[in-house]
């Protein structure tokens, strides 16, 4: 991996210490917030897969409103997997924001505490 990045860099002045510096930042300041990024992460992932289901609910609304007859248990069924996908979505988007920026004032203060 270390020559990997020589070789990338091209740099004279290149000493392994940079990277040594840089993993032991990581431990430092990351590791022992992993639980929050890992949360923070996941939640973009599941709030990225509900975005990307809205126009699949936008062409089932259209759908399901161009029907003459539908039963009260089929409009329900459509009403609650819509509020479903809305619900989650909105629920990954708050803990992703919220997670992410509690990792980062984490690292932020861990960062100010070794500074003095």
């Amino acid at each position: 991996m270390t020559w990997l990045l020589k070789k990338f860099l091209q740099d004279e002045d290149f000493e392994e210490s940079h990277i040594d510096g840089a993993v032991a930042l990581i431990r430092r300041y990351c590791i022992p917030n992993l639980g929050l990024l890992l949360t923070g992460f996941g939640s973009l992932i599941v709030n990225s897969v509900t975005n990307l289901s809205f126009p699949r609910l936008i062409g089932s609304a259209v759908a399901f409103s161009s029907k003459h007859s539908t039963s009260p248990g089929e409009k329900r069924g459509f009403y609650l997997w819509a509020l479903s996908i809305v619900c989650v979505g909105s629920m990954a988007s708050f803990l992703r924001v919220y997670s992410l920026e509690q990792a980062s004032l984490n690292m932020e203060r861990a960062m100010k505490v070794g500074l003095m």
